[in-house]
């Protein structure tokens, strides 16, 4: 079977062309990375792929900031595709699977797993209350914002009017929502 017809099975196509699918990291501000390590929750050293270190890190930032829960990322190529970087985001009795192609630029591997970590989010606070994370300003109670590359940037915008509000990893700077996310749940 060839790689698209497995990415297809395991994630389905966004319209800006990304990819949505259904490995131990901490997000502490800043994280630290050595060539291909990251610092665990626990403390404990894993190895993850300096590439996918880059384009999850951001996105790890936006969860610290807005008080949502943290993943632990377990390293691990899942995918067993040499042109793709994975890894497995794992909570409170969920697990997902992670991937960014190693040929895309940063800015989409930045926003291709901002998506993918947006839906482990959403399902962590399933139980909890709001899932519409990172609610979006112009619409806080229909909808999520959601990530795509405008210009050169990975950026979470509203994919009702696709206007841009903030680069991936800067939602800490938004006093709306940081003010909107006051009150979600930590892990």
């Amino acid at each position: 079977m060839g790689c698209e017809v497995v990415m297809h099975l395991i994630c389905r196509q966004r319209p800006f062309g990304g990819i949505r699918s259904s490995p131990y990291v901490s997000v502490g501000e800043p994280l630290t990375f050595a060539p291909s390590v990251v610092v665990g929750i626990s403390g404990m050293l894993f190895s993850v792929e300096d590439a996918l270190s880059a384009a999850l890190a951001p996105v790890l930032r936006d969860i610290r900031a807005t008080r949502v829960p943290e993943p632990e990322i377990r390293d691990t190529d899942w995918l067993e595709d040499k042109q793709f970087l994975s890894a497995i985001l794992e909570g409170d009795g969920s697990e997902r699977s992670v991937c960014v192609r190693k040929a895309d630029k940063a800015p989409f591997q930045v926003a291709e797993m901002a998506d993918q970590v947006q839906e482990w989010v959403i399902e962590e606070l399933w139980p909890a209350g709001p899932t519409n994370w990172p609610p979006c300003p112009s619409h806080p109670e229909n909808h999520p914002m959601q990530a795509a590359v405008v210009g050169s940037t990975a950026t979470w915008v509203c994919p009702k009017e696709w206007k841009p509000f903030t680069p991936v990893g800067n939602l800490g700077g938004d006093p709306w929502i940081r003010s909107a996310t006051s009150s979600w749940r930590t892990s």
